[in-house]
């Protein structure tokens, strides 16, 4: 629908709204363009998913765009076969 910078927008706020719940925390994360990957620490499901209602509700009521969001454990991932490695670049 051309909402490219309202879809950014969201995508950046996921972002920042982790490093804020989360402020102790360097959370490696991934921005994709229409989607942000964002890796917590173990035993922060409850906390997470507080912080994706929040992102929901304010990305409707103040961009009119519905998020999909979704806590997927890295063990879940491995039991598929695959591997969550992260890298930092300067």
């Amino acid at each position: 629908q051309g909402r490219y910078k309202q879809v950014n927008l969201a995508g950046a706020a996921g972002i920042a709204a982790f490093a804020n719940a989360f402020p102790q925390y360097d959370l490696p994360s991934f921005f994709g363009g229409d989607g942000a990957s964002i890796l917590l620490p173990s035993g922060s499901q409850s906390r997470a998913a507080q912080v994706l209602l929040g992102l929901q509700d304010a990305a409707q009521s103040t961009l009119g765009l519905t998020l999909r969001t979704a806590l997927t454990p890295v063990a879940a991932v491995r039991k598929l076969g695959f591997d969550v490695r992260i890298a930092y670049q300067d």
